[in-house]
């Protein structure tokens, strides 16, 4: 609810750095629909929940999610031989957000908060990378190669045991692009022998802006 949204407003405002007024400077709002955001009663505009994801570096889902905590959301989940239900939800990021800017070639971590919402503990279960199924058609049928731009330094990364209820963080090393461009790798959970947990979910990614790293400025030698 609006209480769940302020809340984690604040937080990542604190974990940035950053006051409530250059949070709405950011966004492009005013301080007062700013904290009209999460007024009882009242719900933020799609506009006024992006520009405020985008000032804290945020996916919009995550800021919908903590404004709708009472609304039951749509999710992927199974259910065993025994009736017990298999199901995980994305909570947050856990560090590089979606969006951050990071300098060409460079090599960063990114993180991914998992919550256990199901019935079942997760074991020895991995993230698979899902760049390799990625294509794109011409509109006749070709398939068109795409050449890999965001690499990770593994395609799968355990994730750890965790009872239903209780939140686990996965975190991946990847290589930016050696050219200027935004990309993104996608990722979905899976079982020990490579079976994917839930085929039909959109699975978690990684999203960043490659960009030139700024030269700093040199003396020019002193004559001999």
């Amino acid at each position: 609810m609006q209480a769940d949204l302020e809340a984690y407003i604040r937080r990542a405002a604190r974990q940035r750095g950053l006051r409530l007024t250059e949070v709405a400077r950011r966004a492009g709002l005013s301080r007062q629909a700013l904290y009209d955001a999460w007024r009882p009663g009242r719900y933020p505009s799609i506009n006024t929940i992006i520009s405020l994801a985008g000032a804290l570096e945020l996916h919009p889902l995550s800021l919908l999610q903590r404004l709708f905590t009472d609304t039951p959301q749509p999710s992927v989940y199974r259910i065993d031989a025994s009736g017990q239900t298999d199901r995980g939800t994305f909570c947050d990021d856990g560090h590089c957000p979606d969006g951050r800017q990071v300098p060409t070639g460079a090599h960063f971590r990114k993180a991914w908060i998992l919550q256990n919402t199901g019935e079942q503990p997760w074991r020895g279960r991995h993230l698979i990378c899902q760049d390799g199924h990625l294509r794109l058609c011409t509109a006749d049928g070709r398939l068109l190669g795409l050449n890999p731009t965001l690499t990770p330094e593994a395609d799968a990364v355990a994730i750890p045991t965790t009872r239903p209820g209780e939140a686990a963080t996965v975190e991946m090393d990847f290589t930016a692009p050696a050219l200027p461009a935004t990309v993104l790798s996608y990722w979905k959970m899976a079982y020990t022998d490579g079976t994917l947990c839930f085929p039909e979910s959109r699975g978690v990614w990684a999203k960043v802006t490659a960009v030139e790293p700024r030269r700093t400025r040199q003396d020019p030698p002193e004559p001999p």
